[in-house]
């Protein structure tokens, strides 16, 4: 009985200069949505490729987020300024602990729900209408009781603050908040806000994934391992790294479009990381023929990953629309392009002419 070729990680392209590192390191972005073949020639390269590669597209996607963060609480920003000048939002005085608020409440500063930003709430309430901001229908907010102040992040944390803790904290009684002030601390609070979200996520996007991926991967070497005893840990792990691609490009899509559907990137993570190992380890001529890396088909991607990088950032209308379309005919194409030289090769050869008998 034939033993199955081995595949371990070893850098084969060594003389391929700078240059060819960095154009590999970035098409990592594109490829893995549909080249079977990137799979394989990822699977010959070190660990430490794909974990470079790991940490840049992790960071890439929680500094999208954050910015996009940012751009929307300073666009609430704008809206706070703009209830000043229309006279809409009254004058706020915290002493000794105690918000004062001249005016009719609650004052309802920004009450976003859509698809297109992330749902926002911002009021002002000393009256005791509103208990607290729902973090069932919001991820972010601000709410100003009587001598509370409620903050609500994306990530779903609920903090309540002591007004007598900002008097002490300011060394400042009574505190004044009017048009300039608050549109100064907002602007503070945005920016300090949107550099705890992005710490935040680069500890659960690139640290904690990472810890999860190389553990799923210890059990995936070793049920490997019993088919293939030969099989070395690095092309598992490597094969989920870039598994996790199209499995978080996917599960961000859904949500987009309004459908959140629990844990559907971990199914979508694995089972791309299943086919990814078959096409990694194969021995089928389909898959394990040399074929060039042809990396310009990167670039097919672009596209898409402008789109993606824009709408993240502004969430405009239609973004997730377009994002799924471009998605769609990137992945098509990227499948076109590697079947074709696939056809090329295995047409079948004219059949010889007979041999004239005797």
């Amino acid at each position: 009985m034939n033993e199955l070729p081995d595949v371990q990680g070893g850098d084969q392209n060594k003389g391929a200069g700078c240059l060819g590192e960095v154009g590999w390191l970035l098409s990592g972005f594109v490829l893995p949505l549909g080249s079977f073949s990137y799979y394989r020639r990822a699977a010959q390269k070190s660990v430490g490729q794909a974990i470079l590669f790991f940490f840049v597209f992790t960071i890439t996607a929680s500094l999208l987020s954050s910015i996009g963060l940012g751009v929307s609480m300073q666009e609430v920003g704008r809206e706070i300024r703009q209830s000043y000048d229309d006279g809409t939002m009254p004058v706020i005085v915290i002493r000794d602990g105690v918000a004062e608020v001249d005016g009719p409440q609650p004052v309802i500063l920004a009450d976003i729900r859509d698809n297109t930003t992330p749902r926002t709430f911002v009021a002002i309430d000393t009256t005791g209408e509103i208990k607290q901001i729902d973090s069932s229908r919001y991820d972010q907010g601000f709410l100003l009781k009587e001598r509370e102040l409620h903050f609500l992040n994306q990530n779903g944390d609920y903090q309540v603050v002591p007004l007598q803790e900002l008097n002490t904290m300011f060394e400042t009684d009574p505190i004044v908040i009017d048009a300039n002030s608050a549109t100064r601390g907002w602007r503070v609070v945005s920016i300090i806000t949107a550099i705890t979200v992005f710490l935040a996520l680069f500890i659960w996007n690139s640290i904690v994934r990472l810890m999860f991926v190389a553990m799923v991967a210890l059990m995936m070497w070793g049920a490997v391992s019993l088919f293939r005893p030969n099989t070395g840990f690095g092309p598992v792990i490597i094969s989920g790294v870039y598994s996790l691609v199209p499995a978080i490009y996917i599960s961000h899509l859904f949500k987009r479009a309004g459908l959140p559907i629990p844990c559907l990137q971990t199914l979508l993570f694995l089972s791309a990381w299943i086919v990814a190992l078959f096409i990694t380890l194969s021995p089928m001529d389909l898959f394990a023929r040399e074929r060039p890396a042809r990396l310009w088909r990167g670039w097919i991607g672009l596209p898409f990953l402008l789109v993606l990088a824009v709408d993240l950032i502004l969430a405009f209308r239609y973004g997730g629309i377009v994002a799924w379309v471009l998605f769609i005919l990137t992945g098509i194409t990227l499948a076109v392009l590697g079947i074709i030289p696939l056809m090329r090769t295995g047409q079948a050869s004219p059949p010889e002419p007979p041999t004239p008998s005797a």
